[in-house]
């Protein structure tokens, strides 16, 4: 069934254009307009003595998704130019392995991304690129549309985001070990109802936002339809540095079968493309945990991503997000997994035999000195883990509740 909403798919949401093109440095310029938290929540309805500043920084995992999408770009043009083929037996096509970022200043929506790419070393079974990545300082002139090509052209501000991506080749894996999947360790949380049917992931997912706004929706959150699952009982007997979320994800459209069935792309090219969607899920709500188990939910100051590293452990063509069909590797297979078998303790919502939704676990091991420091594990539907995502960043709160704690932000609620 088609989508009726007006919310961006993968490919629409990362469509870049070329600017330029060296044989190792290219200039990419984003399209479309990036999301903002909250963006779609209807603020103007508010009184006026709330103190809640309108946020009107972009959602940092979309320039990130962005810059590995550049980096993949980069490299198909090198492919090209030297008249490689990517698909098929004994292709060249290498998987994108990782992504080092560091954020400097905020993304703003009403304007494009430029991305300046430079291939810093390139080899047969490993390349890495380096790459930075500014705004033009005025607004675009086409910003509720595509962003025309012009933007580039103008003045550009400082950088806003820079960082390493790596892109290595697959290979077997004679060992196989990982740490119990969330689908073993909180099995019966997770097979206690559907998928599709734990609450839809806010789009500010903290405690004054949620009082004010409570059915806020997903608005037009790219990508991903995502859910967030009920873990107050279970983080409830435990401190913050124990407590874990747990957020379900798939694919806006559903991908098909086999390799090849997409455009023509081979399994790592389509692999891809799909790390970008699980990079772009890595930081939904990253930061605001940390906002809302450390007391300061109701009195959130700065939050902002100042480091992010987001590490693919497995060949590419692992990381394909499907529906339905082509199951992957259970987690069974692995050694020290703890996995009972094919999707271990997720129920299913009725979409097939394999319904498709990936997990994202959140916890916090260290917080001090104004900053939070966040790992994020994804895991596929059977329980592989496939990535995990490191994240340093700002967490105060407001200079005026910090000494009030819980209390003053009760009081706060109160007024609402």
């Amino acid at each position: 069934m088609a989508r009726q909403d007006a919310r961006l798919t993968l490919n629409d949401s990362l469509e870049l254009i070329p600017i330029s093109l060296g044989p190792d440095t290219s200039v990419y310029m984003s399209t479309r307009a990036a999301w903002v938290p909250g963006g779609d929540l209807p603020w103007g309805d508010l009184p006026g003595d709330l103190p809640l500043p309108l946020h009107t920084a972009t959602y940092g995992a979309h320039v990130y998704a962005m810059a590995g999408a550049a980096v993949l770009r980069s490299a198909a043009a090198a492919r090209e130019s030297a008249g490689v083929s990517g698909n098929g037996e004994g292709s060249s096509v290498l998987g994108l392995h990782t992504i080092q970022g560091c954020f400097t200043s905020r993304g703003l929506g009403d304007r494009p991304f430029l991305f300046t790419v430079t291939r810093i070393s390139s080899g047969r079974s490993l390349a890495t690129y380096s790459l930075t990545v500014r705004q033009p300082t005025t607004p675009s002139t086409a910003p509720s549309v595509r962003f025309p090509r012009s933007d580039a052209s103008r003045p550009l501000g400082p950088v806003c985001f820079t960082a390493l991506v790596t892109l290595k080749a697959p290979e077997p894996s004679p060992v196989r070990v990982q740490a119990p999947s969330p689908q073993t360790l909180h099995s019966s949380i997770l097979s206690s109802r559907p998928p599709s049917s734990w609450p839809l992931c806010p789009q500010v997912d903290i405690d004054i936002v949620n009082a004010i706004f409570p059915d806020q929706g997903q608005g037009r959150f790219p990508i991903l339809d995502m859910r967030k699952v009920d873990m107050t009982e279970y983080n409830s007997a435990r401190p913050p540095t124990g407590r874990k979320e747990i957020l379900l994800y798939r694919l806006l459209e559903p991908t098909g079968g086999g390799a090849g069935e997409e455009d023509g792309k081979g399994e790592e090219e389509l692999g891809n493309e799909h790390i970008l969607a699980h990079a772009f899920a890595a930081d939904r709500n990253g930061l605001l945990m940390l906002c809302r188990d450390f007391d300061f939910g109701w009195s959130p100051g700065a939050v902002a991503t100042v480091s992010w590293s987001f590490y693919v452990h497995v060949n590419a063509s692992e990381a394909v997000m499907r529906r339905s069909g082509g199951r992957g590797r259970v987690a069974g297979n692995y050694a020290g997994s703890g996995a009972a078998g094919t999707g271990a303790g997720v129920a299913s919502d009725g979409d097939g035999e394999d319904d498709g939704w990936w997990v994202l676990e959140d916890s916090f091991e260290r917080a001090e000195a104004g900053r939070g420091f966040m790992v994020g594990r994804i895991f596929s539907p059977e329980g592989v883990h496939v990535a995990t995502a490191v994240q340093d960043g700002i967490a105060r709160a407001l200079a005026e509740m910090s000494e009030g704690g819980r209390e003053s932000g009760k009081e706060k609620k109160g007024r609402l």
